[in-house]
């Protein structure tokens, strides 16, 4: 019979001396890639990339307003686009306070969540008013968060300065939950 110790062993060898040839390849092939990952280039291609995409993707200077300023809304104008349906509500507060209730038919989009909805929001501003609330007139979070969109070619950005809690006590339509 025979002994199957030196086989295996022999098998775990040529096992890693295929990968750590494999490794030293790619790397050889693929060095200036591993050169930008060491010394911090290869985020900022990506980065630049990344807003190359956001420039191409946003509207032409002709559509956009001029200065890009942020506009504010009183409730019955907000509540009147809400009817509508030719808006789309932000609610920038922290999802907890989203899911406790919302304005009827607004999304959660906040400064941490912003890079995953921009394409999303380039397109929705072409259509419609974007409209951005938080708690109420003391919340800095909509203006922040309007300021981020404008620096993205998003505009012209609405706020809802009564936010939430007016919106609440004057009892027109909420939502609670993740839904819209």
């Amino acid at each position: 019979m025979v002994s199957k110790g030196p086989q295996l062993y022999r098998l775990i060898l040529e096992t890693a001396l295929l990968c750590i040839v494999g490794l030293g390849t790619g790397l050889a092939v693929n060095r200036h890639i591993a050169v930008q990952g060491f010394d911090g280039s290869l985020v900022e291609a990506i980065k630049q990339t990344l807003q190359n995409k956001i420039k191409e993707k946003a509207r032409p200077a002709s559509e956009v307003a001029p200065a890009g300023d942020i506009i504010f809304m009183g409730v019955e104008q907000a509540k009147e686009l809400c009817d509508s349906n030719r808006s789309l509500f932000i609610d920038a507060r922290a999802p907890e306070a989203y899911e406790a209730g919302h304005i009827y038919g607004a999304v959660n989009i906040t400064e941490q969540t912003i890079e995953d909805h921009i394409f999303e929001l380039m397109d929705k501003a072409r259509e419609s008013k974007v409209i951005i609330y938080c708690s109420g007139p003391e919340c800095p979070q909509a203006i922040e968060l309007a300021e981020l969109l404008i620096e993205n070619d998003i505009k012209p950005i609405h706020v809802y300065s009564g936010g939430w809690d007016q919106w609440q006590k004057l009892g027109y339509p909420v939502v609670k939950g993740r839904g819209r």
